[in-house]
């Protein structure tokens, strides 16, 4: 029946176009198109995991993999790329992402400047300055400056793919062990995981052989998006050279620089380490 046929029977048989409606969504339902059962919102797949992974992991879990592809149930997790995974603090928002990603390979570096003054000692002579008294210093403070050039923070890492967990978990796969942390895209704790306190705001790294696992080192955690900075501090010595000036009998000449040695110390601008990061909730199984 054609479209314009098919307009003609509603018009004459309502009961027989509803009919004939009705059996062509059926058999359109059967060639595997959405139902209105299966749609939400402007016809979107309904929230929740739709695939069963091969794993027991929940669904919202964040892992790295060594491999080019995420696994089944698993999808790539965009935040994570070029950057490394830090635990949110408390019940702040995840997601945040601080500093600009790593490219592939890349090697980032930082520089500084550093600022201080070096005061010299006050030296007179018996006599007047002359005209031939030029290019002696003054005695008094004198700023100095210098600019360090961008140089590699020597941050060892390591390119792995991040993958987020989107199906559902698998029955028949054995549960997460007590203790595992994992990571998590999502604003709450799974059932039967909580929340350290410990990890918060914390780089991760390796346990060393024979050492004590959970202890902190450093300073105080990060804050949520903070780019933690520092400083550098510097020393060094000027040693003047001498220089000779003309004098005429008179009265004394003084506030010239003496020729000595002369300290000073310096300190840096602030800088990141440029270690990019993403905060996400950090869960441990029960």
């Amino acid at each position: 029946m054609s479209i314009a046929q098919l307009s003609v029977a509603r018009r004459q048989r309502g009961a027989l176009a509803v009919s004939f409606a009705a059996l062509l969504l059926s058999g359109c339902a059967s060639e595997g198109a959405i139902s209105d059962d299966d749609r939400s919102d402007a016809g979107a797949l309904p929230p929740g995991p739709r695939i069963q992974s091969q794993d027991s992991l929940p669904a919202g879990a964040v892992s790295y993999f060594n491999r080019r592809t995420c696994p089944v149930g698993w999808e790539p997790f965009a935040l994570g790329v070029g950057r490394t995974v830090v635990p949110s603090i408390g019940g702040d928002p995840v997601g945040n992402p601080q500093g600009e990603p790593l490219a592939d390979s890349e090697e980032r570096v930082h520089g500084h400047t550093l600022s201080g003054s070096v005061s010299t000692s006050s030296v007179s002579y018996i006599g007047i300055a002359g005209e031939a008294n030029h290019g002696v210093a003054r005695a008094g403070s004198y700023a100095v400056s210098l600019t360090a050039s961008p140089a590699p923070s020597g941050l060892p890492y390591l390119q792995l793919l991040t993958c987020r967990k989107t199906g559902a978990p698998n029955p028949q796969k054995a549960p997460p062990p007590s203790g595992m942390l994992l990571f998590f895209s999502a604003s709450a704790c799974p059932p039967g995981w909580v929340q350290p306190v410990s990890s918060q705001g914390r780089f991760l790294v390796g346990l060393p052989d024979g050492a004590k696992s959970g202890l902190s080192f450093g300073g105080p955690s990060l804050t949520s998006t903070e780019s933690r900075l520092h400083r550098h501090s510097g020393s060094g010595q000027i040693r003047t050279s001498s220089h000779g000036i003309a004098l005429a009998s008179g009265s004394g000449a003084g506030g010239y620089a003496k020729d000595d040695g002369y300290a000073y110390q310096m300190m840096s601008s602030e800088g990141a380490t440029g270690l990019p990061y993403v905060q996400l909730l950090q869960c441990q199984k029960q």
